[in-house]
């Protein structure tokens, strides 16, 4: 029987071929030479120092700093489990963390060290990845998954930015390798989005005291920026869905943060394979598949960012008529303590936070008065809108006369008072209002 000859076969193939494309093919000191992430396809549109970023641009300034700020995408995937086979004796890996896996024996240790430090639950939902992280079932599991970083703006994974998890969504487990990441990286500025960010973010720093001396970086250098993706942020409390939210933050364009979603469609065609092997034929295997994914990504990247460009350009355009058309139906005085309260929560975001709903429904608009003679307090721009539309339609069910809006109210609330609603989807409307 040569099978199990032949897989080791396929492995060394493989092996030498991620080698001779990280050119160490002739390298004086052979493998020794090889370095933790080198044999890693990257993401040639992400900033990379010394590479595609021009010269001074660490000392830019704030107003062109997140031209160089690198998105990054976190999260786990529990179909990619391996059974208790073998052992890291038995099947050691031979990339050794020099592409997408980080190094397996430093970060064991650090686990065996951490591992039974308890998680604090959530404040937000009950997130499971945060609350059942030690309920999840291991049962004849070495790994119930892995934990992954990827680029959120291009969906490739990242170098030294993947690791197995023991047992669920733990922070020990993915702090170390967000860490092991953003250590090996030279950028400055990093975006991140991950959809239990709320919670993962909170005590981040001292954690990181925790951890290995080679994964310390300093944070007066390194600044973080914290995300939730779009996909996952209406699950949250209305707090996280304004503070972590992409839309209603400055500089980082209409990314959504779910790269690391799209990419697992693809790596789950090898899960079954993958769950029955050694731990070091199933790293390198899926070590070999990103690199693959990765690969495919680079060369359609023209194609991509080109039909990209054409869509930014067009929304782009509607934006910025539908804005200026907003802008005319707005009062000035409102427009600019709008726009003063916006500015100073983008340079300070323990400022009052202007997207935070004070009022949800404009009680002197709908003609109701209020409880509290001496509540007066700004109207959100989304209350403004939502108050004139629910007053429209009321007027024209009750009535059937056209309702008149008021001087420069825009085009855009006018046809969506337009448009007739079913009498329950208004009183449901209504009904959403907080009238206390």
């Amino acid at each position: 029987d040569r099978y199990s000859a032949f897989l080791r076969m396929i492995r060394e193939w493989h092996n030498l071929k991620a080698f001779k494309r990280a050119g160490k093919g002739h390298d004086c000191d052979g493998l020794k030479s090889i370095c933790e992430g080198e044999c890693a396809v990257m993401c040639p549109a992400c900033p990379q120092p010394g590479k595609n970023l021009p010269e001074g641009w660490d000392n830019a300034p704030t107003s062109t700093r997140w031209l160089y700020a690198l998105f990054i995408a976190i999260d786990a995937n529990f179909r990619l489990k391996r059974k208790s086979v073998s052992s890291d004796d038995h099947d050691p890996s031979l990339l050794a963390g020099s592409a997408y896996f980080v190094e397996e024996h430093q970060y064991k240790t650090y686990l065996a060290e951490h591992i039974a430090v308890p998680q604090e639950r959530s404040t937000c939902i009950s997130h499971s990845a945060v609350n059942m992280a030690d309920m999840k079932s291991s049962r004849g599991l070495v790994a119930t998954g892995v934990g992954t970083v990827d680029c959120a703006r291009h969906e490739m994974k990242l170098t030294h930015g993947v690791g197995d998890l023991q047992k669920g969504e733990k922070y020990v487990n993915m702090d170390y390798l967000v860490f092991s990441m953003i250590t090996g990286s030279n950028v400055l500025d990093f975006n991140l989005s991950y959809d239990i960010a709320c919670q993962w973010h909170k005590k981040i720093w001292n954690r990181l005291d925790s951890m290995p001396p080679n994964l310390w970086f300093d944070r007066e250098k390194k600044h973080l920026r914290f995300f939730v993706p779009k996909f996952h942020l209406n699950a949250h409390v209305p707090t996280c869905q304004t503070r972590f939210s992409f839309n209603y933050s400055k500089g980082v364009g209409r990314t959504d943060g779910e790269a690391s979603e799209r990419g697992w469609a693809n790596i789950n065609q090898v899960a079954t394979s993958t769950k029955e092997m050694g731990p070091g034929s199933r790293r390198d295997t899926l070590d070999d598949n990103f690199s693959d994914w990765n690969w495919k990504k680079v060369t359609m990247l023209g194609r991509t960012l080109l039909h990209k460009l054409k869509d930014a350009v067009i929304c782009a355009k509607s934006h910025d008529e539908e804005l200026t058309d907003l802008e005319r139906a707005i009062e000035e005085v409102h427009l600019i303590a709008w726009k003063s309260e916006v500015e100073a929560w983008e340079e300070d975001s323990s400022q009052l936070n202007p997207f935070e709903s004070r009022v949800t429904c404009e009680h002197h608009i709908l003609n109701v008065s209020h409880p509290r003679p001496d509540f007066i307090r700004a109207m959100t721009q989304t209350a403004y809108s939502l108050a004139y539309f629910v007053q429209g339609i009321v007027c024209l069910r009750k009535s059937q006369i056209p309702f008149q809006h008021p001087k420069g109210m825009s085009t855009l609330i006018c046809r969506q008072q337009c448009r007739w609603q079913p009498e329950s989807e208004i009183l449901r409307l209504v009904a959403t209002c907080n009238w206390g």
